[in-house]
């Protein structure tokens, strides 16, 4: 234990070693008046620590004393006996295969850290004494501020070359017009009850009419110039007892003839609409310019400029559009200048450029600015602290070593992981061997006017929201503090057919680690879904599944944020009064173990 004194009193005062230091001996003495305190503080803090002020439910009587009968117990047999039957149980089984699958580390002695500390050891004399050594290396720590200095320089502008492209976009947009021509046709027969005809609708003439006795008028005509290619006719009305038997329109194929035939009665008339479309075509040009920003800068001049695809014809959506040019490269010349002057040290200075003024003109454009920068100048001077070894730092306030808690989130992920094993224990279901289940709730969307229980928002902030159920309120508290899971919404009530009331169904779970498992677990990596919003399935998973279940790739953060809320940081300084307390009654008393 006194080696142990030693080493602690040795370690505390490493920062006291500053090599070849005039104030070397000073220190020293320092360093001793300072270790008796400490060792006093520490005894004191050590002796007078009460577990019970730091630690939440401890007690000096657990469970465990039942398995204790004196320090001359001979039998054991009692432990072994429940630790044998909790080890056989589906609870201790899914604990053992919890630990038997958790990674094992091993502490490696090739360590940088832990080498360090070994060398701290091994070198401690020659650290109190300041003795520079193969392995130590004390130096004084600087302390250095950094103030900033404005210089000025000048230079001329660079010349800069610069190039950009404007090229034509060509657009054809489509018109369609339809213009109608009515055409009136008259066929009569006297004697007989069929009769034909066949006469061309742009000129009138007939080219057949039969049998003898039958006659025809036609009014209307096609015009000369007609495009036939898209000339459609339809029948817009009719009359007459006659039937008729065919019909065939004017066309290109038929030299523009209207031929029908007619039988069973001597007269049909036919009221015909003659259509033709004509098809026009709008060509736009745009050109894409990405040279305006640089043919607006004052300070950029022309060079040259080419066609880069000269005239020809290209075919877009069919039709055959020519331009004299369909892409321009344009080159400018920018800033002009040798781009000489005296900044190029101060920037390597890693000097920062804070104002810009321009000295001389030539051509309305600045031939010479004045650059202003501001430098940084860093002053040092030595401390009474020391860096010794690798860059490790001591002081001997101890002002230096970094007391503060960080939280570490593997160690979160490994207490969520553990505390997902120790509640499928607590949560086993024995008559379906199933753990961490749900159950489902749902809650009823009303029509407007009345109270919607499925609402998110507060319960005082819409209108009836009073009125809802003890378990569509409780189902609002159970989504806030996030322990339920939407599986839908389907329509509960309806009249005659239409849909008056729907209902939204939720999967809740009595913690929220259950629900995260059951979440990013069963649906995620099982890919088991909850059912249906009619017919929802909250049952728990067996304690297979949760063994396929990789908890590493489970997010635990809600779970992690609740932990951490409980969480109770040691109270430094009530350590340190205790330990300080503790020392101190120790060299009184003259026993360090009190």
């Amino acid at each position: 234990m006194r080696s142990l004194i030693l080493f602690v009193a040795i370690f505390s005062f490493i920062n006291t070693c500053i090599a070849g230091s005039p104030d070397f001996e000073s220190a020293v003495n320092l360093a001793k008046s300072e270790a008796q305190n400490k060792k006093s503080s520490s005894y004191n803090q050590a002796k007078n620590f009460d577990p019970k002020s730091v630690f939440d439910n401890y007690t000096n009587y657990p469970d465990q004393t039942k398995y204790y009968d004196g320090v001359k117990q001979s039998n054991a047999q009692q432990m072994t006996n429940d630790a044998f039957q909790q080890k056989n149980s589906e609870e201790g089984k899914i604990i053992s295969n919890t630990i038997n699958q958790h990674p094992r580390y091993v502490i490696n002695p090739s360590d940088p850290d832990i080498q360090h500390s070994q060398l701290i050891q091994k070198e401690a004399d020659n650290i109190i004494h300041g003795v520079t050594s193969q392995y130590v290396d004390c130096k004084p720590k600087q302390s250095c501020t950094i103030q900033y200095q404005k210089k000025q320089c000048t230079e001329a502008p660079q010349t800069i070359f610069q190039s950009c492209k404007k090229k034509l976009i060509v657009d054809v947009i489509t018109h369609e017009t339809n213009t109608h021509y009515p055409l009136n046709a008259y066929l009569y027969v006297d004697e007989h009850k069929y009769a034909g005809i066949s006469i061309n609708a742009v000129y009138g003439n007939i080219d057949f009419l039969g049998p003898h006795d039958a006659s025809f008028k036609l009014d209307g005509r096609l015009p000369k110039d007609i495009d036939c290619r898209t000339l459609q006719g339809t029948i817009k009305s009719s009359s007459g007892g006659a039937q008729l038997d065919y019909i065939h329109f004017p066309s290109c194929a038929n030299g523009l003839a209207l031929d029908y035939h007619i039988s069973g009665g001597h007269r049909k008339n036919l009221q015909i609409d003659m259509v033709s479309k004509v098809v026009t075509y709008e060509v736009k040009d745009k050109w894409i310019d990405d040279c305006s920003g640089i043919a607006n800068d004052t300070t950029c001049k022309l060079k040259s400029q080419q066609c880069d695809i000269p005239k020809s014809t290209q075919i877009i959506q069919g039709i055959p559009v020519t331009r004299d040019c369909w892409q321009e490269s344009f080159n400018y010349i920018c800033r002009g200048g040798s781009g000489a002057g005296d900044c190029s040290a101060l920037r390597s200075a890693q000097c920062e450029q804070i104002g810009s003024e321009c000295k001389e003109k030539s051509n309305d454009q600045c031939a010479l600015y004045q650059q202003t920068y501001r430098c940084p100048i860093q002053s040092c001077s030595p401390t009474t602290d020391v860096i010794c070894g690798n860059g490790q730092e001591y002081c001997l306030d101890g002002s230096c070593t970094d007391q503060s808690y960080q939280q570490s989130q593997d160690f979160a992920k490994s207490v969520s992981a553990l505390s997902a094993a120790s509640d499928a224990a607590k949560q086993l279901d024995q008559s379906s061997l199933t753990i961490f289940a749900g159950h489902p709730v749902e809650c009823s969307e009303k029509p407007i006017g009345y109270s919607n229980c499925c609402t998110e928002s507060g319960w005082g902030q819409d209108i009836g929201l009073d009125n809802c159920p003890d378990a569509a309120k409780k189902l609002h508290v159970d989504r806030e503090n996030k322990l339920a899971i939407k599986v839908g919404r389907y329509c509960s009530s309806d009249i005659a057919g239409i849909c008056v009331e729907h209902s939204q169904v939720f999967c809740v779970f009595s913690s929220k680690l259950s629900k995260i498992i059951q979440e990013q677990g069963r649906s995620n990596q099982l890919h088991i879904d909850f059912g249906s919003a009619e017919h929802p399935r909250c049952d728990g998973i067996t304690p297979e599944q949760l063994q396929a279940l990789d908890l590493s790739k489970i997010d635990f953060q809600d779970f992690i944020n609740d932990l951490s809320k409980n969480v109770k940081n040691p109270d430094l300084k009530q350590i340190q009064d205790m330990i300080q307390q503790h020392v101190k009654q120790a060299q009184t008393s003259g026993r360090i173990n009190g």
